[in-house]
């Protein structure tokens, strides 16, 4: 794997992660958006900085930091809250990503006790935001609410599927 490849799944896990904000987040209530609706995760609130958590957690680690722990979601009172911790991520992983080099990927990790190679790191993080996605998108469709696709395939082909004619 290229530093290239890992910056372009990260494109892929920013523009879902906009798209599901853009087209679903921003459109719920306040009610919806706190609501808890028995899944385990439970609200939609709690879900997001869930996946904020995890994407600055694993960061940390990659950089050599300690497992920093997850945030409390009632320290996000609403939305826009988590749009800012959320921004203000993806900005410390864009300026990280923007330095990665090739051969630094297949270094080990010094806070997995070797483990993983910093690749691997990357990936967990897109695959895990992956899943959360799904979780979140049958959170809301229990909700009612309208979701997105968010299959890479269709990210690649620029948001609409190719004509098979």
């Amino acid at each position: 794997m290229k530093a290239e490849q890992i910056r372009e799944l990260f494109n892929y896990h920013f523009a879902m992660n906009q798209k599901i904000w853009d087209q679903v987040i921003s459109k719920l209530s306040d009610e919806q958006f706190l609501q808890e609706p028995g899944y385990p995760v439970r609200s939609v609130r709690s879900q997001l900085v869930h996946m904020i958590d995890i994407d600055r957690g694993w960061l940390g680690m990659i950089k050599g930091d300690r497992w920093r722990g997850t945030s409390n979601p009632a320290n996000f009172p609403d939305r826009e809250s988590v749009r800012a911790y959320r921004e203000e991520t993806n900005a410390l992983l864009k300026e990280h990503l923007a330095q990665l080099e090739d051969e630094t990927l297949l270094e080990r990790s010094s806070r997995m006790r070797g483990a993983f190679e910093i690749w691997q790191m990357y990936l967990h993080v897109i695959t895990h935001s992956i899943d959360h996605r799904a979780q979140l998108m049958s959170i809301l469709n229990q909700m009612g609410v309208k979701t997105v696709e968010q299959d890479l395939a269709l990210h690649i082909f620029g948001g609409e599927w190719p004509s098979r004619g």
